[in-house]
């Protein structure tokens, strides 16, 4: 274990990182769910890579670990199947190329632009149920918007103001913006709901620009690859060419843990970018046709808690099995892409279904095992400032709570 740090695995450092702040961060440039703290990225980065290696990121939603691997001097790989992940890690890799004076310069032709495209008519979008989450004149002003930032003639200054506009969406529809589920506002408070599209939108720049005050990336030699595509798709990766893996791999099918696609929904219809749904083609997303395959039963861990929850609830273990189906399979495609010597960790959390807790550090561990990696250490550290209740009901029964994920585990793996 040339590159690790041994000591850091003794207790001496506290990987909850406590004091980190999203908002005094580059990466507070738009939200995205269960994001990984840029620190933790850092750390494992700095720790299982030297400069120049190849970090991959199969699930690298909003780009937290390509932004820290490419500050630290390594190369990186990104993959994700959300389109709006994609728009924001391409920003995020190039900010450090965005000059403000010019930011402000695109700003004021936008706003130029929107004013002089008031009382035109305009086609609206017609994607399903947008009378619902959108009211008719921010409708209007979000489509006389999207007009306007077309004058922006510089592919990375168009991508920042998308990336905008993307919040603004969220921020203007009828949704309950402290979740990131979609969830309408009650009655009464949509009566009083009456967003200025406008005035949002320049809010929303000016948070954002704030943010590029915290941009570390200076020019470098090292690339970033970013690939729209689900990870079991991917054949732009040679085998035994990547140093790192470092993820936060969903937890489960989106349907019941955390819905990325319904979160970018309202953006990516907005945007055209809304060409499937996200949730159904991600992992588990899809209903298996057929038998499973028959390894699955092989692994003890996965095979245990699946005979548990299958003996109180069939359909909620078969969504499980269905899940860990794709897993298994994006771990198998994963592995092969591995140097030999070089590390996978996977930083996960423990869901609950019908009660029983899912070991995913535990599976996820076995998986990497039968394809022919070593365990190398687990660490533990506690989910700080978790953007989701601090109980749910795991089972779907009414008046049954339960605890939501708290604390995460980092499955620290390498190929022999």
């Amino acid at each position: 274990m040339e590159n690790v740090k041994f000591d850091l695995f003794l207790g001496n450092v506290d990987i909850d990182f406590k004091g980190y702040k999203i908002k005094e961060s580059v990466h507070g440039i738009h939200s995205y769910p269960a994001m990984m703290p840029a620190p933790l990225a850092e750390f494992l980065i700095q720790s299982f890579t030297e400069r120049n290696d190849i970090v991959l990121d199969p699930f690298c939603g909003s780009g937290t670990v390509l932004y820290e691997a490419l500050k630290n001097g390594r190369n990186a790989i990104g993959v994700d199947i959300n389109p709006l992940a994609i728009l924001i890690s391409n920003v995020k890799i190039n900010i450090g190329k965005i000059e403000l004076s010019k930011l402000e310069k695109f700003f004021i032709e936008i706003f130029k632009a929107y004013q002089q495209l008031e009382g035109k008519e305009f086609e609206l979008p017609k994607f399903k149920n947008i009378d619902f989450w959108f009211k008719k004149e921010v409708q209007i002003n979000l489509q006389r918007l999207k007009t306007a930032i077309e004058v922006v003639d510089q592919d990375i200054y168009k991508l920042f103001f998308k990336l905008v506009f993307a919040k603004t969406v969220r921020n203007v529809s009828n949704t309950r913006n402290s979740e990131f589920k979609l969830y309408r506002l009650e009655e009464e408070k949509l009566k009083q709901h009456n967003p200025d599209v406008w005035k949002t939108f320049e809010r929303d720049f000016k948070v954002t620009e704030e943010k590029l005050l915290y941009r570390e990336i200076t020019n470098n030699t090292n690339y970033v690859k970013i690939f729209h595509k689900n990870i079991l798709d991917l054949d732009e990766v040679e085998n035994e060419t990547v140093d790192l893996i470092l993820t936060s791999p969903p937890y489960g099918d989106a349907r019941t843990t955390v819905a990325y696609g319904q979160f970018s929904r309202l953006s990516l219809q907005w945007l055209n970018l809304w060409e499937y749904d996200v949730d159904k083609e991600s992992l588990g997303g899809k209903k298996k046709i057929g038998e499973f395959d028959p390894i699955l039963f092989q692994l003890p861990v996965l095979n245990s808690v699946f005979n548990k929850i299958l003996q109180l609830d069939s359909k909620r273990a078969e969504e499980v099995l269905r899940f860990f189906h794709d897993y298994f399979y994006s771990i198998k495609k994963l592995t092969k892409l591995v140097r030999k010597k070089g590390y996978a960790v996977y930083v996960v959390a423990n869901r609950k279904v019908r009660g029983i807790e899912i070991p995913t550090d535990e599976i996820t561990k076995e998986m990497f095992e039968f394809f022919g990696f070593v365990w190398v250490d687990t660490l533990e550290r506690n989910i700080i400032n978790k953007r989701m209740p601090l109980k749910n009901s795991p089972s779907n029964i009414q008046g049954q709570k339960d605890n939501t994920m708290l604390k995460e585990k980092v499955v620290i793996l390498r190929k022999i």
